[in-house]
Parts: C-alpha cells; sequence; structure tokens
C-alpha cells in the first residue's frame, strides 16, 4: 500500500533561529531569478543541508524530472549525497517552496529505487515569516509522510558573527535568538 501524503508541509511557529554565516556570493544572490532560487542558493552556499543533517553533502543534480516505475513525472528541485562520520552514505532530495512545500512518497520511493545503497533523508527547505529558512526532515512512518525533526537557520553577515566571539557556543542565546 502506498503511503499517504502530506498535502502541505509549513514551518513550525516559535522555533528557535540558529544564525549561520552568510556565504552565498553577492552576484548569486543578485540574479537569482525568484525566491526559491534564492532559498536553494542559500541552502548550498551556507552548507544548511550538512549542518541540518549533521553529515558531509555535495550536491548532485538540481531540477531534475524524476519518474518512478509505472509512475508519472515530478520534480526534485536539488538532489545531494552525503556521508555520515562512520560512513554511512545518504542520498538527500530537497523540496523548496515559498509558503507550501511538498514532499511525497514518491520521492522517497524515487531515491530508494534509484540509489539502493544509499539511505533516503528527504529534506524541505522554506523561507519562514520572520526571514530565517526553516529546514525539515521528513521520512514514512506507519505508511505516511510526516515530519521527522525541523530547525530554523538564518544566515547572517561574518562581522556579526565575529562580534559574538565567544559567546557563539551551541545553546547560548547569541546563537539562538527567537526572531
Amino acid at each position: 500500500m502506498p503511503a499517504r501524503e502530506i498535502d502541505f508541509i509549513f514551518p513550525m511557529e516559535g522555533r528557535f533561529v540558529v544564525e549561520v554565516p552568510e556565504a552565498t556570493p553577492v552576484i548569486v544572490s543578485a540574479h537569482a531569478r525568484s525566491e526559491e532560487a534564492l532559498l536553494l542558493a542559500q541552502v548550498r552556499y551556507c552548507r544548511l543541508i550538512d549542518i541540518f543533517l549533521e553529515i558531509t553533502s555535495w550536491p548532485l543534480e538540481n531540477h531534475l524530472r524524476a519518474k518512478l516505475d509505472g509512475g508519472g513525472p515530478f520534480e526534485v528541485d536539488d538532489l545531494y549525497v552525503g556521508m555520515r562520520q562512520d560512513g554511512r552514505q545518504f542520498i538527500i532530495p530537497v523540496q523548496a517552496g515559498t509558503g507550501s512545500c511538498r514532499i511525497t512518497h514518491k520521492h522517497i520511493a524515487w531515491c530508494a529505487e534509484r540509489f539502493p545503497g544509499l539511505l533516503c533523508r528527504a529534506v524541505s527547505v522554506q523561507p519562514t515569516p520572520k526571514g530565517a529558512i526553516a529546514m525539515i526532515e521528513l521520512a514514512i512512518a506507519d505508511g505516511a509522510v510526516g515530519v521527522l525533526h525541523e530547525r530554523h537557520y538564518r544566515p547572517v553577515a561574518w562581522d556579526k558573527l565575529l562580534r559574538v566571539g565567544s559567546q557563539n557556543k551551541p545553546g547560548s542565546s547569541a546563537q539562538l535568538s527567537r526572531r
């Protein structure tokens, strides 16, 4: 039996926001042709997949038209491969949205079909109303696609992070904000 779909995924309000160094080249930000393109660029250049999933990842393909055997086509916005410290390898389909985002059982099943030796870690990426980037990991459990975990990040200028200095420790009020 196929997994039930989540109609739409929205970021949770009230999450702490972790500030990360903004590493997106200005020329990329200036010429991004859509909010989705800018969002995917920030995820890539700020290494948010690595930070969020606690792995090292590399972009493999983007805006990929995928198809399951016997099913219709669908799009994968970005596709990464990754590896954990212990050598475990992953395939990471990323869907970016600007208000709602949909990762379906098709994305996860396609990864299992196309990359059978890699564990799938599906990620939805969305801007929040307060200017952060919501990273939401999804998985199939009990026949339905559901949220595994969610964190919010805000790329900030290096000089802002450097001014914080030694206060920028995990869990410190300088690193976490409720914006």
